[in-house]
């Protein structure tokens, strides 16, 4: 998921392509973070919204272990659809 562009699916140059944006510059290259390297940047300065897409094993320990591990339980909300059981970890 690091070599992908997060930034290419739409087009400055051609906006007919895309919806119609108005951002103040192109986001082509623009790579995607770690959760790791979100907590790490921005620290106790935001509230985190988590949301789990999927059950995946491990994925509720790790993300809570990122979290305790910058001292951050305070700043997030964790939610899931399908992963109920999992989140039972969280309390």
């Amino acid at each position: 998921m690091r070599q992908l562009d997060a930034g290419s699916w739409w087009d400055r140059e051609n906006p007919g392509e895309g919806p119609e944006l108005f951002w103040d510059r192109d986001y082509s290259g623009e790579k995607l973070i770690t959760l790791e390297e979100l907590l790490d940047e921005f620290g106790d300065s935001l509230t985190y919204h988590i949301e789990l897409k999927k059950e995946a094993p491990r994925l509720v320990s790790a993300v809570l272990g990122a979290v305790r591990d910058r001292g951050l339980i305070e700043n997030i909300f964790v939610a899931s659809i399908d992963a109920d059981e999992s989140l039972q970890e969280a309390l």
